[in-house]
């Protein structure tokens, strides 16, 4: 069964990627939160999220990354339309 998102994304290559998240087994845990991922390169990046220095700020929010090419793919969330829904989640 899958969960409802409702994320929606700027490119289709995006959307295939998580489309992966409704569908692949999760091997990869996270000790701290308990999130799982489908590929261990995921789990590492995701670690860093848990860490407070946050460096790469957004100019728009202030929302914080650990990563630039986080901060990079955020800010295009606010500059362009969201055309790529994902079909498991709308």
């Amino acid at each position: 069964m899958f969960n409802v998102c409702f994320k929606s994304f700027v490119r289709k290559s995006h959307l295939q990627g998580h489309s992966q998240t409704h569908i692949v087994q999760k091997l990869y845990m996270c000790c701290e939160c308990g999130r799982g991922f489908s590929k261990s390169c995921s789990l590492k990046g995701h670690i860093l999220t848990h860490s407070r220095m946050k460096s790469h700020i957004c100019n728009m929010c202030g929302k914080g990354f650990t990563r630039a090419d986080n901060l990079k793919r955020h800010t295009i969330t606010h500059i362009a339309e969201k055309k790529h829904m994902c079909n498991v989640c709308n």
